[in-house]
């Protein structure tokens, strides 16, 4: 599985912008005095690229300007909805962010302290595993995740949480998921570009 750490900072900021703040790159229109023209069409002062172009894509995880947006967009998931809940991302972005057991009360100046700490890098990391792109590990779930939801699905299984994923030196991703008072214990391997099972075992709780 791909690594946050070994990620571009281009592929980091792409993966906040579409799984985090659900960006999608559009054309870029700068303003008249944000070009300047030239034989053959302009340039685009505020991304730096020439003729017709894409946004670039926000700094999230180098700046911390772009990042306190990211903070900003999962602050505003802590809005009640008519059934009373509140979007367990928020609570799992606090949680992995301050490292709380959920309950733990923070003085001002542990918050502040904490705070001093935080980097646009480990931010924008944390936000994604508090959306179920990244393990605590820093590597990239989500597509692991969408084959064992499958898989589970096709076993009749719809109630059901996962215990650990373990990559191998070889590629391949052990995982166990647990339902019902039974584990199921099984390896996943990638074939071009998909997530497969390779095999597993189901074992009845002690």
């Amino acid at each position: 599985m791909k690594k946050w750490d070994n990620l571009s900072a281009e592929e980091k900021n792409r993966l906040v912008a579409e799984k985090v703040m659900g960006w999608k790159p559009q054309e870029c229109s700068p303003e008249t005095r944000e070009i300047v023209i030239h034989l053959g069409g302009y340039t685009c002062y505020k991304c730096g690229r020439t003729g017709h172009h894409l946004e670039a894509t926000p700094p999230f995880s180098t700046s911390m300007d772009a990042t306190w947006t990211v903070l900003q967009h999962i602050a505003s998931l802590f809005e009640v909805n008519p059934e009373h809940l509140v979007d367990d991302r928020f609570y799992n972005f606090r949680r992995f962010l301050l490292k709380d057991s959920g309950d733990e009360i923070w003085t001002a100046t542990e918050l502040l302290l904490d705070m001093a700490k935080w980097t646009p890098d480990h931010i924008c990391r944390v936000a994604l595993q508090a959306f179920g792109v990244l393990n605590e590990d820093g590597e990239i779930i989500e597509e692991v995740q969408a084959c064992l939801t499958q898989f589970m699905q096709e076993l009749g299984i719809s109630q059901w949480h996962l215990e650990y994923l373990d990559a191998t030196e070889h590629g391949m991703v052990n995982f166990c998921v647990k339902f019902q008072g039974e584990s199921i214990y099984g390896q996943l391997y990638q074939l071009d570009g998909d997530w497969r099972v390779f095999g597993y075992h189901r074992e009845v709780q002690a």
